[in-house]
């Protein structure tokens, strides 16, 4: 267990992503083709003729228990961070890792009303559900507690890792254009190609944990429910050219409206702001991954210690997924499988609601006000999801050069400030560097990317625009 926490600690510091993927930048109107992947209207009637992303990504952790500042941030990855997530002090912990990296992609218009895009991009999402902290100290054998105590859970304990490939086509077209109302609207349809499913869940864990006379903590008198299991790469020896197997496959796709109130019409110049304010709704991350699991990569456990018996959790520091599996099996005394032949499943995406609303206030300055809603089912063992969230980014932008200003509640990691900064094709920033700057933040993230394009010209621009 602790090897499979360590390893989602270790892969968020090489690519993993906050929650709110690209904060900051994504508020702004020069995002190009990445604009798609935060509301599939953008593509229609964008500022570019033609645009072309060579590499974006995020990095970061976030969680409900643990604080990192600019002093110790390198604590946020790695042992320490797993060590002030689940510890018994801290209650119930949940937590959220997520890589998010946009590959080659590549948009251009067929007409003033339409457009079209190509994207890929790989995706890691790791959830980590109400964990007990004394379990997890019991497994690791660092239990502060004096012995014998009692556990009693009914929380859906659980960790769950999904690791697929977008390749996406989108369409956009400029549905409404009509004085100053503007309406457009796109779709994203994509192929899912999965390459990593694995899950643990731990449900109504009530028993006793003693010590022997070694100090070594053991469970007695213990009920509960235990379902694991593993379809595609194993985590503990992923490598990067294994994101890109197909283990799994499916269809999702992503829908947007984006609405623009325009009182100077057709006046402004073609790639410049021509609204007051616009309004934006998108559906993204809708579709599931089919995965064909062997036989035994599967199981669901009845726990049940009785008598003089003894469970040693520390027997499963260091084992992955698939060695508490095996280990598992090894234990029918304890273990009971009840599964039957699991011959096929299906992992949701993390679907969301995005709504966001943005006013220009004058020349270069906006603000943006956006909320995120999960749409997805917490309690669904294989999938992922996102948590809640809203968003306040006030900003200045202009075509070559934008500072942005993020101001994040989400239900996990509370509240958040950060920055993020454009200059010509290069972007950068993140949602907690301020917040991190000022005290201590519960989540450390960046993100960062290269993309350029042509802007249109054509067009005469007002004296609101820079």
């Amino acid at each position: 267990m602790k090897k499979l926490l360590m390893t989602l600690s270790l892969f968020a510091s090489l690519s993993a992503a906050a929650q709110h993927q690209f904060i900051g930048f994504r508020s702004g109107n020069f995002t190009g083709v990445n604009g798609v992947f935060f509301n599939p209207a953008n593509v229609a009637d964008s500022r570019y003729r033609w645009d072309v992303n060579l590499f974006g990504a995020n990095a970061g952790v976030g969680n409900n228990n643990a604080s990192f500042s600019l002093d110790n941030l390198g604590d946020a990855f790695g042992d320490s961070a797993s060590n002030a997530l689940f510890n018994g002090n801290g209650g119930y912990s949940s937590g959220l890792i997520n890589a998010d990296v946009l590959g080659p992609s590549f948009m251009f218009n067929v007409s003033k009303k339409l457009s079209f895009a190509i994207t890929s991009r790989v995706r890691v999402l790791a959830n980590v559900q109400d964990i007990d902290g004394n379990l997890i100290d019991a497994i690791n054998d660092e239990s502060s507690n004096s012995f014998p105590f009692s556990i009693n859970s009914a929380a859906n304990q659980r960790l769950s890792v999904n690791g697929w490939t977008d390749l996406g086509v989108t369409a956009g077209m400029v549905l409404k254009e009509e004085g100053n109302h503007f309406l457009k609207a796109g779709l994203t349809v994509k192929y899912l190609s999965g390459a990593a499913n694995s899950f643990v869940n731990i449900n109504n864990l009530k028993g006793t944990i003693d010590e022997d006379l070694l100090g070594e903590p053991y469970l007695s008198n213990t009920t509960g429910g235990v379902a694991i299991g593993y379809s595609g790469v194993d985590l503990d020896n992923f490598e990067a050219s294994d994101a890109f197997k197909a283990n799994g496959s499916g269809v999702g796709f992503d829908l947007g409206f984006v609405y623009e109130y325009r009182p100077d019409g057709s006046g402004t110049s073609a790639n410049q702001n021509k609204y007051k304010y616009k309004l934006g709704i998108a559906l993204l991350d809708a579709g599931s991954i089919k995965y064909t699991p062997d036989p035994n990569e599967f199981g669901n456990y009845t726990l049940n210690i009785t008598g003089s018996e003894r469970f040693f959790p520390a027997e499963l520091q260091d084992k992955s997924v698939s060695e508490i599996k095996t280990y598992l099996d090894s234990k029918p005394s304890f273990f009971t499988n009840n599964s039957a032949s699991l011959t096929s499943y299906e992992s949701k995406l993390p679907t969301t609601l995005q709504i966001n609303a943005d006013y220009h206030i004058k020349r270069g300055l906006y603000i943006d006000l956006s909320s995120q809603v999960s749409l997805a089912q917490k309690d669904n063992l294989y999938s992922s999801y996102y948590n809640n969230q809203v968003t306040l980014t006030p900003r200045f932008e202009s075509k070559v050069f934008g500072v942005y200003l993020p101001l994040n509640y989400s239900s996990l990691t509370k509240f958040n400030a950060g920055i993020s900064l454009r200059a010509g094709p290069l972007f950068l920033g993140s949602g907690s560097v301020l917040t991190a700057l000022l005290g201590e933040s519960k989540q450390a993230d960046f993100h960062f990317g290269i993309r350029f394009g042509s802007l249109k010209k054509k067009g005469k621009a007002s004296k609101e625009e820079i």
